[in-house]
Parts: structure tokens; sequence; C-alpha cells
């Protein structure tokens, strides 16, 4: 059971990571231009 917990909270940090990582690059090629 805590396995899954810690499953779900990596997951979760995923996506908050690409999330981000796509949001900041946007932002990026936006400031550029």
């Amino acid at each position: 059971m805590l396995i899954k917990m810690f499953w779900k909270m990596d997951l979760i940090l995923l996506g908050i990571y690409f999330f981000g990582k796509s949001r900041f690059t946007k932002i990026k090629k936006e400031t550029e231009e």
C-alpha cells in the first residue's frame, strides 16, 4: 500500500515536471520572438 502511494506521488511529480517544462519552453519561445 505504501509503495502504491509513492508510485502515485511519482506520477503526479512527473506530470508537474513535464507540464512545467512544456510551459517554460513556450514562454521562452514567446519572449524570443
